[in-house]
This record gives structure tokens, sequence and C-alpha cells, in this order.
């Protein structure tokens, strides 16, 4: 067959087409973000149902078409089963695919963004670190990736090194209290929070999550992630909402 390409890549999502049909995106390696459909996927006892579910990454066969892909065959790596089995990790591997559904785009360099979700699929099957954890660590490192960067090595204003810092959303980073007005109610960050913030940006993927931090740390990483995101970008999350209401379940 003709104009076949393989790709190596991650299902972000899948949506049902028809009776019997799939359509999934799929984030690869070498076509960034790309649209494919399963024909057949749905029907009982199809051997494409299993390779065509999220999550799934491997490497895909397809016919490339004028607007879209035709799944072809698949040479499935990973089905990130411990993932799957355990509800509350679905639901933040959803929010984390979700994430970089929305940012990444057809035909650019995703490399680091689809190698950044693999690494951290495999820690939240691992349960190795707690998951909120993960997700600001995600977070923090895809928004860099896909040039949302914080600054977070020196005062956004003055480029003053210290101690002695609050975040400043709306200023993309870090502030000093000359820079800044701090007010009463208000205390700077912890300097573990600082250091932390240092070491997710500054490391590669493979060292990302080889750490744990205090609670004090994790509610002051939550609380900069959910403040940068709101200020940069411009989505609300349905996986987000999802986790959310099963955590406030749980």
């Amino acid at each position: 067959m003709t104009n076949q390409v393989v790709l190596t890549g991650i299902i972000l999502s899948v949506s049902l087409v028809g009776d019997y049909d799939k359509r999934f995106v799929l984030l690869t390696k070498e076509r960034g973000k790309i649209t494919v459909f399963a024909r057949g996927a749905r029907r009982q006892k199809s051997n494409v149902m299993a390779v065509t579910e999220a999550f799934t990454y491997g490497r895909f066969t397809l016919f490339e078409g004028r607007d879209a892909y035709s799944f072809v065959s698949a040479e499935i790596d990973e089905y990130f089963m411990s993932v799957k089995e355990d509800l509350q990790a679905v639901a933040y591997a959803s929010y984390f695919a979700e994430f970089a559904e929305h940012l990444t785009r057809e035909h650019l360099n995703e490399k680091n963004i689809l190698k950044l979700l693999y690494q951290t699929l495999r820690v939240l099957g691992a349960k190795i670190i707690e998951y909120p954890l993960i997700k600001c660590i995600y977070e923090i490192k895809l928004l860099a990736y896909y040039g949302l960067q914080m600054q977070v090595f020196h005062c956004v204003s003055c480029e003053k090194e210290g101690e002695n810092f609050v975040f400043r959303a709306e200023k993309g980073g870090i502030c000093c209290p000359d820079c800044t007005r701090v007010s009463l109610k208000e205390r700077f960050l912890n300097t573990s929070t600082v250091y932390t913030l240092q070491y997710i940006i500054s490391s590669n993927i493979e060292q990302l999550y080889s750490f744990k931090v205090t609670m004090e740390v994790q509610k002051e990483l939550e609380f900069i992630c959910k403040e940068y995101i709101k200020e940069y970008v411009d989505r609300k999350f349905k996986a987000l909402e999802f986790l959310e209401c099963i955590e406030a379940l749980s």
C-alpha cells in the first residue's frame, strides 16, 4: 500500500465514530499531534480494539490521507496497565493527556513533550511519589517546553538573587519585595520551594521524578501551578474537573 508511514507515539484521546469506528489523537515523535481513524475498531473480537485505547504507546503503521490518517496496524511497547487499573491514576493520566493535546500542534517537533508524557505515565503507574507532586512537576515542565517557562532563578524585575521571594503569576515568576508589594498576610516562599522549582526547570526528563518534598512545599507548588495556568492557559480541562470530583470524594 502506498502512502504508508510508521510513527512512534502515545494515544492522547479516543472518540467514537459511527457504529464500529474510532477516531484517536496520536502524539508522535515524527509529526507532532495527528488525528487517526480506525475503521472497525469497535467490532466484537476486533484485534484493533486493544491497541487503539488511550495511553497506548508504540509504533503505528498508518495510511496517510489528505486530511487525516487511517490506522493499519501497531506494535505496542506499553499499555500502561498499572495506570488503567487505578481510577485515580486514570483521572490524572487523562488530565496529562488532555493538557498535552491542547498545547501540541501537527507537524511541529513535540519530541520533548512526548518523552515527558511517557515518563510521567511510567511514574504514575509505579506509584513511587505522590500524585499531586507528579502533577506539579508535569505542569511546570510541560509549560516550559511549550515556551511558558517560569522565571524562578532570580527576580523577574530586577534579576536580584536571594532567598526572600513571592510568586507573581502575572509577572511570570518570582519577585523580590523591592519590586512588588507584599501584603501583611502574605509570606515569602519556602526556600525549598524555590529550589524545587529551579530543579524542575533545569533537570532533564530522566531526573525529574527523583525526589519528594514536604507537605508545605507541595502545597506551595500546587498554588503556584494553579495560578500560573490560570494566567497563561485559556482552557478549562474536563479531565481536571473529573479528577477534582474524585479527590473530593476520596
